[in-house]
């Protein structure tokens, strides 16, 4: 029954949100309701029960190997900022895009643009999407493990490194960050404050306002990119940088490349981000 609610509930935001944004009062609206929807999808998450003809281990559903449901019913406030922010971004490219056609239809009408453009330039812009969707795909093999090696990290008290064992040439495809995939409700219930340390977040796309998210705490579960430490890309610290694609077959994966040429030897580091800090910083 729960379940049932939550998937009407979700039903009913995105039906409401693909309404045309034209006015600031119907923007204004929608916004009001999707954030009252929220709040009541995550209050219904939060006492979400076992179904008392099961077994109490049944809900939530456990895994073998893992604690994914083991923390409390609590639900963050991160959680829910993050969600409505991210419901704010997409309506926005909602109300962006109703603009762009209804400046289109206005000026084919009035004679401003010629129909061909209003034909061509929505195609032009699917063409784009596309093309940097599917540059964001990753179909080479990266480089095994053997050109690797773990140690204490060069960075004092950051624990264990990843080192290079060999010469890679700048944009090469190195490592894909694995580890146990979570649905944003799964992460939550295993850290409620969102800091989890060894955790990728890959956004789904302006219309699905849920991440997900890759958990590389179970050194039996994730690979070597687990090791790497933080640098910052703009001090000019870091050597490798990410990709995350997000939409189609490859969505929800995180890969790492060279930044520059890296000798062998030297540590590997990308840039966690400032948000990854915040939270960090916040909850230790």
């Amino acid at each position: 029954m729960w379940t049932t609610k939550l998937f009407l509930l979700d039903s009913l935001i995105l039906a409401v949100n693909s309404f045309p944004t034209k006015s600031s009062t119907l923007g204004y609206t929608q916004r009001i309701f999707t954030e009252r929807s929220l709040e009541l999808k995550l209050k219904l998450q939060a006492n979400i029960k076992p179904d008392s003809n099961k077994p109490e281990e049944a809900f939530p559903p456990p895994s073998p190997s893992s604690n994914k449901f083991e923390a409390s019913n609590h639900v963050s406030a991160i959680q829910e900022e993050m969600v409505k922010e991210r419901i704010f971004q997409r309506n926005g490219l909602i109300g962006g895009c109703t603009f762009l056609g209804v400046a289109l239809l206005l000026g084919n009408f009035v004679g401003m643009i010629s129909p061909i453009v209003s034909i061509l330039l929505p195609i032009l812009l699917l063409g784009i999407i596309s093309f940097l969707t599917e540059s964001y795909n990753e179909y080479s093999i990266p480089l095994g493990d053997s050109n690797f090696e773990v140690k204490e990290s060069t960075i004092k008290n950051a624990g264990k490194g990843l080192f290079s064992n060999s010469y890679i040439s700048k944009d090469t495809y190195i490592l894909e960050y694995e580890g146990e995939v979570l649905t944003e409700m799964e992460y939550f219930y295993r850290y409620p404050n969102g800091d989890g340390r060894y955790v990728a977040e890959v956004k789904q796309g302006f219309i699905n306002p849920y991440s997900i998210y890759i958990d590389g705490v179970d050194e039996s579960k994730s690979g070597l990119a687990r090791y790497m430490n933080s640098k910052s890309q703009e001090d000019g610290g870091a050597n490798v940088y990410w990709k995350k694609q997000r939409f189609g077959k490859q969505g929800g994966r995180m890969y790492f490349y060279a930044l520059r040429d890296i000798e062998a030897g030297e540590e590997l580091f990308f840039d966690y981000g400032n948000l990854y800090w915040d939270v960090a910083n916040n909850y230790t």
